[in-house]
């Protein structure tokens, strides 16, 4: 499973309907809608939570990656800590995140690619990235 900023993970790409992502990985485990009454796809063995956003025609436009496995250029980042991985980011991303404390979790944002780490426990714990329509 690998992660490509801006563009999507694997063959998911964004800007795909539900339709094309259901083609492909199969019914998810979950549906719901967001406040935002964004229909939001939940599939649990791949540990993967998509947004398809209803300001946008309802494609793809936010993954959020619970996996492990998912690799970001080569890496596993998911369970490193945070000093390790935004050592590992600072390689390539040339952005001062933004950062919240949120209580139980933090949350690093890098704006400038829709990229959101979040760490409990000093401990990455998902990945989340999307595709800006109007870039």
């Amino acid at each position: 499973m690998n992660i490509h900023i801006g563009v999507g993970l694997d063959d998911m790409k964004f800007g795909m309907s539900e339709e094309n992502i259901v083609d492909i990985y199969g019914k998810p485990d979950k549906i719901y809608l967001t406040e935002d009454e964004n229909t939001r796809y939940v599939y649990n063995e791949l540990l993967l939570e998509l947004s398809f956003e209803k300001e946008n025609n309802n494609l793809l436009g936010w993954i959020e990656v619970h996996n492990p496995n998912a690799l970001l250029k080569g890496q596993q980042l998911i369970h490193l800590t945070k000093e390790k991985v935004l050592s590992f980011l600072s390689t390539f991303i040339n952005e001062e995140p933004e950062i919240d404390d949120y209580g139980s979790f933090l949350s690093i944002t890098y704006n400038d690619i829709w990229l959101e780490l979040q760490f409990s426990f000093d401990r990455l714990r998902n990945i989340n990235f999307g595709d800006i329509f109007d870039k």
